[in-house]
């Protein structure tokens, strides 16, 4: 014997023909069908709209900076801002690089020239860069501070490479936060 079942489209209590059938008429079938078919439709776009940001560079980049300054501002959570030393700020820190990503694209996931900078010295000051390079001086040292100002190969990111830069982070991050918890 088949239970009663609710029909999914108009709601109506209904005795199907089988355990399969979910819709009470031939109406509801082909709603029930055209709704089925937006759904697959909508659930395709979103694999491939995620298969494509896996492929896009940009998004792969923009990504990994995320996980790097994520990283950045959670090992630097207990000091203050690299170029003013503020500790309180009505707005969130920033990952401030000490040389501009744009000018010097090879470090832009160099630990040792990100720093957590309050948001008015990284965007009002542009950086702080005087004020920056004293307090990075102070933090790693001047033989650093010289090794990150001197020259660099340029390097080509390729989207293993993103991944790859982006996971070490998130590794990183996920050992800090245990470290701390214990």
């Amino acid at each position: 014997m088949i239970k009663p079942k609710k029909c999914k489209v108009c709601l109506k209590n209904f005795t199907p023909r089988n355990s399969m059938v979910k819709v009470c008429s031939i109406d509801c079938s082909m709603q029930y069908a055209a709704t089925e078919r937006i759904k697959k439709n909508r659930l395709e776009l979103v694999r491939e709209k995620k298969h494509s940001k896996a492929n896009d560079k940009s998004w792969q980049l923009k990504e990994t900076e995320k996980a790097c300054n994520t990283y950045v501002r959670y090992r630097d959570r207990y000091l203050g801002c690299i170029s003013c030393g503020r500790t309180d700020s009505k707005f969130p820190f920033h990952s401030g690089h000490f040389l501009a990503v744009g000018s010097h694209p090879e470090l832009r996931f160099e630990e040792l020239q990100i720093n957590k900078q309050c948001m008015q010295c990284n965007v009002h000051k542009s950086g702080a860069q005087s004020s920056y390079r004293i307090g990075l001086i102070e933090k790693i040292g001047l033989e650093k501070v010289e090794w990150i100002e001197g020259p660099h190969e340029p390097k080509h990111y390729t989207i293993p490479d993103l991944i790859e830069i982006r996971k070490h982070y998130q590794d990183k991050l996920k050992q800090l936060k245990d470290k701390n918890a214990n």
